[in-house]
């Protein structure tokens, strides 16, 4: 079996996410959801602080994390197909970086 693969956004003015992993197979999820683990860097921004969200596949947006300008945290078994993470600039909410989580075939 290939390994998961792992999303990394492309930098928009330095800002950096990924989440790994980013796809995966829904016959090896528990329940069809996974543990993603989600890493950022917008220290060259100097942006002092992130707020990541999390809006479902039926398009709800829930606050996942508020970080320091770089960092990693792991989610909970609850990362679907179509999972978005959407990265923020805490405060005023300027949008810096988004992923969506996918799912692959079984066969």
């Amino acid at each position: 079996m290939a390994a998961p693969a792992k999303q990394v956004q492309p930098s928009i003015g330095d800002a950096t996410l990924s989440i790994n992993p980013g796809s995966f197979r829904i016959c090896d999820a528990e329940n069809g959801a996974i543990t993603s683990t989600a890493k950022w860097d917008v220290s060259a921004k100097k942006i002092a602080e992130v707020s990541i969200y999390v809006v479902d596949p039926k398009g709800e947006k829930k606050l996942w994390l508020n970080g320091g300008a770089s960092g990693e945290s792991t989610t909970g078994n609850w990362v679907f197909p179509d999972t978005k993470f959407v990265m923020v600039e805490r405060g005023s909410e300027k949008p810096l970086a988004e992923l969506t989580v996918k799912a692959t075939p079984c066969n």
